[in-house]
């Protein structure tokens, strides 16, 4: 490939990104839909391309359910609110009694029918860096961590967890 031809790919590689970038930023509410369903995504997703995730978790059930939760695809009630137009803030959490909004980050970090669990993982994954964190920043190192062993931990784990909330919910 000649130089016109890099430089081409290079502007077409670019324009594809800064679309790409502007549809996971763009938070204009189409009628009825209720929101950007991205806008959990968008926190540890930077640039399109192949998450390491798709490659280190075999077992298919947990690499499912891992991708659901990563890209909103789930039954947690901030997803489930959302196509019944409850607003935000009365999607709670039906598993616990601490009236928080059931979305991706309290069902991975915060919700305490998933504490055992929860602790478990960290545990494995130990990390001291990750008790000085909040939960969001919690919740961003581990959605987007591409070390093998963290991304099993973690699909293992939501695969787990999300396996005790339909038994609960059911």
């Amino acid at each position: 490939m000649g130089h016109f031809g890099k430089f081409i790919k290079t502007k077409l590689l670019d324009a594809q990104h800064k679309l790409w970038k502007s549809a996971l930023f763009d938070d204009v509410r189409a009628p009825g839909k209720g929101g950007n369903k991205l806008r959990t995504y968008r926190l540890f997703k930077s640039n399109p391309g192949l998450e390491s995730y798709l490659k280190h978790v075999r077992n298919r059930e947990d690499r499912k359910i891992l991708c659901k939760i990563r890209t909103s695809s789930h039954k947690l009630s901030i997803e489930t609110g959302r196509h019944l137009q409850i607003p935000e803030c009365n999607r709670i959490c039906p598993m616990c009694q601490n009236m928080q909004v059931e979305d991706e980050i309290h069902f991975m970090i915060q919700c305490p029918a998933y504490q055992v669990a929860r602790a478990s993982l960290f545990d494995e994954i130990n990390n001291d860096n990750l008790q000085l964190c909040n939960d969001e920043q919690k919740f961003i190192w581990l959605m987007s961590c591409e070390d093998e062993i963290v991304n099993k931990l973690l699909a293992k784990f939501v695969g787990s967890a999300y396996k005790v909330r339909l038994n609960l919910s059911n």
